[in-house]
Parts: structure tokens; sequence; C-alpha cells
């Protein structure tokens, strides 16, 4: 009995072991090590967690594809959302802004097509900055505009191009405009003063001039984001699948790369790309042989990145994205039917489009189901 005893203590501890050891965190397989001091990060093909690890539940959608005015979109180009929860959905084609409560409900609409106070010619970026106004950028002028709808005042901006900013955790602004001058036209990312003048300058990547005829959809400008106000994190894709980190001052502090396996445009990418740009022959297209590593950086609310590949979602418009943490460990793969717009309390905002081409703006609550600040 004594020995039966001792056999079934010795199989519970190695059931209970096994249980411990299936729930323990599985263990990142990347390097880390400094240079000069950069902190550089490589990290493997796999990620740390499988697949699943992140869950979203829809929980609301705006938009008709026939029906009231107010919910149709022309060509959604960006949504903001502010501290209550109210969307902002920036219309290109349309000229204007159209204003949703939390539960999707129609406010009001912001500007209109023209060149006066208050108007647009053709609007590319919205966001709500940290003192509560909505700024709404367009080539040659910057809106800014009370989030009942008041237009409160416009910059002409010295720098050229502006195309995207988003704030620090000081309030400054951070963006990336257009460098024509020289024996080098670049994208340009950098801090800007009062008037969108230059301060300083972070990373940049070449504007390409190519001789052949077509437009290319795989194209590779620098891509960023800001990650919690406190660092910019970009990526130039023809340099390979690298993402450099930099501080306030615009100094490098942590490079991050990624082992991958270049993946060849497809006929099926193509066609994706010409319904999504609104070609319709062929011929219109300029592609290279090979897919970028990545196409946009995203940063969430807890610092994570997210990094949109090229690999497209089956039977969808949507792509896979790389999920990195706030050191550059590559946490994830998730798929996402959608271009992520806002996170927000615990939330992703995202455009979609489903297969007619209509334009829809979705709300997911996000869980994860993993520990992501494990070391």
């Amino acid at each position: 009995m004594k020995k039966t005893r001792l056999g079934l203590s010795i199989l519970s501890s190695f059931l209970l072991l096994a249980v411990a050891c299936r729930h323990q965190a599985p263990t990142w397989r990347g390097t880390t090590e400094e240079v000069d001091g950069v902190t550089i990060v490589k990290n493997p093909k796999e990620p740390l967690y499988p697949e699943g690890a992140l869950v979203m539940e829809e929980e609301l959608s705006i938009g008709e594809a026939e029906g009231r005015d107010e919910y149709m979109f022309s060509e959604l180009r960006k949504v903001a959302v502010d501290s209550r929860g109210t969307i902002y959905a920036l219309d290109m084609k349309a000229s204007n802004v159209k204003v949703y409560d939390d539960r999707g409900v129609y406010l009001r609409t912001i500007g209109k097509r023209g060149e006066g106070p208050g108007e647009f010619q053709m609007p590319m970026w919205a966001l709500i900055s940290p003192k509560d106004e909505l700024i709404v950028l367009e080539r040659t002028r910057i809106s800014y505009f009370a989030l009942d709808g008041g237009f409160l005042r416009s910059v002409n901006p010295s720098a050229q191009g502006i195309a995207q900013i988003n704030f620090d955790r000081s309030g400054n602004v951070v963006g990336m405009h257009i460098v024509m001058a020289g024996e080098n036209p670049r994208y340009e990312l950098g801090t800007f003063g009062p008037t969108f003048e230059l301060l300083s300058a972070f990373d940049s990547s070449p504007i390409i001039r190519t001789a052949n005829p077509g437009y290319n959809p795989f194209n590779s400008v620098l891509r960023w984001d800001m990650v919690r106000g406190q660092f910019a994190v970009c990526g130039y894709a023809g340099d390979g699948y690298k993402l450099k980190f930099y501080d306030l001052d615009g100094k490098l502090i942590r490079l991050v790369q990624k082992d991958y396996d270049p993946a060849r445009v497809t006929d099926a990418d193509i066609e994706i790309e010409m319904r999504k740009h609104g070609f319709t022959s062929r011929e219109e297209i300029s592609a290279p042989e090979n897919k970028p590593p990545f196409r946009w950086i995203y940063a969430d609310e807890e610092g994570r990145i997210f990094v949109s590949t090229w690999e497209h979602l089956p039977q969808s418009e949507g792509f896979f994205y790389d999920v990195f943490d706030p050191e550059g460990r590559y946490l994830t793969r998730v798929p996402l039917n959608g271009e992520p717009q806002a996170f927000r309390d615990g939330k992703i905002y995202l455009i979609t489009l489903d297969k007619a081409g209509y334009q829809y703006i979705k709300r997911c609550k996000v869980t994860w189901k993993i520990q992501t600040d494990q070391r």
C-alpha cells in the first residue's frame, strides 16, 4: 500500500510539473546587443506566441452602401477618435469630416469643398490634438477646429507636403514632409515648430523616380508612428525588415530587425490593388518582382507596434500584421480585416472595404490572450 501511495504521489508530481511547464510563457529566441549606444534587437521569423493571441469582437459598424448621405463615404482617408469616443471620419473625395457619437449616431459634418476658412480642397489627414482640437491637413494648409465643429484658425506650413503628423508627450508636432531640393529628394520625418517649420530631422527615405510606366502600389516609402508619445518608430521597407526607434531629440536608440522570406507579387495581389485604387487595366500597374517586407507601421496605446505585411488574408482585402512589444521583440501575428486608424480604451478602429468597394468604419474590442510583458 505504501508503494502504491508513493507511486501515486510521484505521478501527481509529474502531472503538476507538466501542467506548470505547459502554462509557462514561451522563451523569446531573438538576441539583443549594444553597439555604439544603440540597442540592436534581432528577431527570428517565428513569433513568440502563435496566432490567436489577439481576439477582436466587432462592437460597431458605421457606413451604408446605399442609403442616407450622412452614413455613406466617398473616399475615407482617416478616422480620429476623441477621449469621449466621438468618431471623426475624414472623407477626402467629399472634402469633409463626418462626426458620429460613440454609438455610431451621426452628429454633424465639418467643412466642405472650397478655398475659404474651414473649407478644404484635398484633405489628407486628421487627428485630435492634445488640446482637444480637430486638425485637418492639406498639402498647403492646416486647419484647426473645435470639437463641436467651429473653425478656429489655419496655418500655411513652412515645410512642403506635410502628409502626416502626430504629437510627442510634450505636445510637440512630429511629422513627415517632402524635401525636393538638391540631389536627394526624400520623405523626411522630424519635429516641427508653430508654423510647421522643420526644427530637427529623424530619418528619411528616397523619393524613387522610375522610368517604368504605370503606378506601383507596392512602392516603399518611410512609414512611422509615435509610441505613447515617448519615441518615434519608423522604417523604410527598401532597406529590408528594419524598424528604427528615435528618442524625442532625434537620436537613434534602437534598431529592430526581423528575419523574413521575400514573397513574390502574384496576379491575385495585383488584382486586389487594382480594385482598391480603381484601376481597370493591368497596363496601368507597374509591379516589382517581390513585395516589400511591410506596408505600414502603427502603435497602440500600450506601446505595441503593429507592422502591416503584404500578406493578404484569405478571401479578404485585409492583411496579416506582425506585432512587436515596445522593446522590439516579435510577439505574434494577427489578421486585421481593415486598416487601423486609432487605438483607444482597449478598442481598435478600422477602415474596412467590402468586395463591392464600399468603405465602413469598424470598432472592435481587443482582448489579448498573452502576457506581453514577458522577458
